[in-house]
């Protein structure tokens, strides 16, 4: 934390003194991470467990390394110097498995952090920065042994790094970062209670590392002498809302459903609410997030009480690059990636069980978009979705196919989403 108040208080002496100078810079961005860990007891609590599973076809991998997706929004200060926030979702884990025992240990983290970097000069589109970050790391982990137990706590975060910018556009940049991170959660909890190493000591959990960022950084004001530099008018907010439908791969759950004398559907499809806000960058660049309520259900028929609700929620980031065109049609084209959590339920009779799990979310699309007027755009997307829980629980126990491999509950398919947009400004 040291070397972060130092990093702010030259800013602060070397900012300009005159507002007129005083360029602030808006900008947002989104990355990647791979870094090491230095997992040194949970390792050792692996190495034991293995020893122990001796004989057997269970054996944990030792947690050596993870990646990371992150967030982060600054401002350019003037004279290379930028100050920001930034989040990272840090991702660890280690497992095994067979027909009769299934044991998870996954340790994600939660990272928040203050910014501070410094921009080298530099001539045309490629640059360099040096940056160093504070903050926290939480861990939100779980130990699965066949019930699942909580793990938690807190520690301090620090991080630096040099990194290399390539302008792609001039609302645009590509940034490649290489640097190391510590960040040690010294008071570690699982289930409520401290947890402890053998020797008495505390048992720790440790993310700390060398690590390399791939990312995107989205300038909200073009640099000068690039084209769309002299106005910010090329910046357009907007917010939509859309209803879709899909199709489902639902192998497992239609394997579970009973025979037909129960008046039961397979589950093949479904429908989609949702809602979404982004930012339409000049030249051709749109980035945004989303939100939608994914259904999927079947239900026995009359004198019989069995259903089976799987709805999810589902939240993306994207991409999305505009097509040139002609009049009030476009084109756009789009990557998005995120998650989806099962927020189902299982009703038998008169018992009710909860379905929770989660997995990742990727979206490749197109999009018809038409401007039906000044401040309303109709659109029409198509293509695929990747969403797969992979772990499903039934109030907080693991299901299983009746071959002994993970229950799944699987929403990948093609899709057809239509909606509107509502962009604001000129």
């Amino acid at each position: 934390m040291r070397a972060l108040a130092l990093a702010l208080l030259a800013a602060g002496l070397l900012l300009p003194d005159s507002a007129s100078a005083l360029a602030l810079k808006p900008w947002i961005g989104m990355d990647g991470t791979w870094g090491n860990c230095t997992m040194t007891d949970m390792n050792r609590e692996i190495g034991r467990l293995n020893a122990e599973f001796g004989g057997t076809a269970l054996r944990l991998w030792e947690i050596k390394s993870g990646p990371s997706v992150g967030l982060s929004a600054g401002l350019d200060l003037g004279r290379g110097f930028s100050l920001g926030i930034g989040y990272d979702r840090l991702f660890s884990a280690s497992g095994a498995e067979d027909p009769l025992h299934y044991l998870r240990f996954r340790f994600p983290a939660n990272a928040v952090k203050a910014i501070a970097e410094y921009a080298f000069p530099t001539k045309g589109n490629l640059g360099a920065r040096l940056g160093v970050a504070g903050g926290k790391v939480m861990e939100n982990g779980a130990i699965v042994f066949p019930l699942e137990e909580a793990v938690t706590g807190t520690g301090p975060l620090f991080e630096t790094w040099l990194g290399v910018d390539w302008l792609a556009q001039p609302r645009c940049a590509l940034s490649l970062q290489v640097g190391y991170r510590s960040a040690r959660i010294a008071k570690v909890k699982i289930g409520g209670v401290r947890a402890v190493n053998p020797d008495g000591s505390d048992f720790t959990l440790d993310y700390s590392g060398m690590m390399a960022r791939l990312g995107f950084r989205f300038p909200l004001a073009a640099a000068p002498g690039t084209p769309g530099s002299t106005s910010a008018t090329g910046i357009r907010p907007w917010l939509g809302a859309d209803g879709s439908w899909a199709r489902y791969f639902m192998s497992d759950v239609n394997r579970d459903i009973p025979d037909d004398e129960l008046g039961m559907d397979e589950i093949s499809s479904g429908l989609g609410l949702g809602a979404s806000a982004g930012l339409d960058l000049s030249p051709g660049l749109g980035i945004g997030v989303g939100y939608e309520r994914l259904f999927a259900s079947s239900e026995a028929g009359s004198g019989s009480s069995l259903k089976y609700d799987l709805a999810a929620n589902a939240y993306r980031a994207f991409v999305e690059y505009r097509l040139k065109s002609a009049g009030r049609l476009g084109g756009r084209l789009g990557i998005a990636g995120g998650t989806v959590m099962e927020a189902g339920s299982v009703e038998i009779g008169d018992e009710s069980f909860d379905v929770t799990g989660s997995g990742p979310l990727i979206e490749a699309y197109a999009t018809t978009e038409w401007q039906a007027a000044p401040h309303l755009a109709v659109v029409f997307s198509q293509c695929c979705r990747y969403a797969r829980v992979g772990e499903v629980k039934a109030d907080h126990a693991v299901l299983w196919n009746a071959d002994g491999s993970r229950f799944s509950v699987d929403y990948s398919g093609i899709f057809l989403r239509l909606g509107l947009r509502v962009p604001f400004g000129k």
